[in-house]
């Protein structure tokens, strides 16, 4: 390997990497069991406006890893998905749905907050079969150490909140 050249290396079983390889050629392990998912959040939120990064900071934290907990311990995913992935798949959402400041200014809170659950239940749900995604929407409306901006659905509806979507209005 060049001298000016750097890869990350993640595998999930830390196990299978050889020391050798990893001080011969640089790499560098990062393992979900010693790093969760708060630095990957906070490098993201550092390109992002300080009233938009506080708001999502507080939900991510408010939320994302009691619900991420969960949903590992209770439901069943279709294949594993690393807590790291998950993040990454719930910023790569938000990225997209959160305009640029200059199209729109600044977006109110609840509708930051309307944006998060979107992206949060697309990324934490979205390898869940429909009971589970159920499961997982019983368990935040149920739940009360976190108080999100839920779809309001009408009782004797068959819908979910993964029938929804987020409007500007």
């Amino acid at each position: 390997m060049a001298p000016n050249c750097k890869i990350v290396f993640e595998p999930h079983n830390i196990d299978n990497a050889s020391p050798a390889t990893v001080s011969r050629n640089g790499m560098v392990f990062m393992s979900s069991s010693v790093l969760d998912w708060s630095p990957i959040l906070e490098g993201w939120l550092k390109k992002r406006s300080r009233q938009e990064g506080e708001v999502l900071r507080e939900l991510f934290s408010s939320s994302f890893p009691e619900l991420y907990r969960f949903t590992v311990r209770c439901l069943e995913y279709k294949i594993d998905m690393l807590e790291a992935f998950v993040i990454m798949q719930s910023i790569n959402m938000l990225q997209g749905l959160i305009p640029a400041k200059e199209q729109c200014g600044e977006m109110s809170r609840q509708h930051v907050e309307r944006l998060y659950v979107f992206a949060l239940m697309w990324s934490i749900g979205a390898l869940l079969e429909l009971e589970d995604r159920r499961k997982m929407e019983s368990w935040l409306r149920g739940n009360d150490n976190i108080h999100l901006d839920l779809p309001d659905i009408p009782s004797d509806s068959e819908d979910t909140m993964f029938d929804y979507h987020v409007t500007t209005g």
